[in-house]
């Protein structure tokens, strides 16, 4: 990164560039990535209210779904 920015700008690199260069050198643990906490998507479409008549065919589908420790 030192060479780009000197041949490309003719600067040298920024303390802040130089602090985090140092940092991942010497594996600072603050640059760890934290934990992911958000809950997978679901993009399928919500409830509909008024689909009636097929009660066998929706518990049938249901059946064949993994179960979850996870409530949604």
């Amino acid at each position: 990164m030192r060479e780009r920015l000197a041949d490309e700008l003719g600067v040298d690199p920024s303390t802040e560039l130089r602090d985090l260069h140092q940092a991942i050198l010497t594996d600072t643990p603050s640059l760890a990535p934290a934990a992911p906490t958000a809950r997978p998507r679901n993009d399928l479409p919500g409830d509909i209210p008024d689909f009636i008549g097929r009660a066998d065919e929706v518990d049938q589908l249901l059946a064949l779904l993994p179960k979850s420790e996870t409530a949604w």
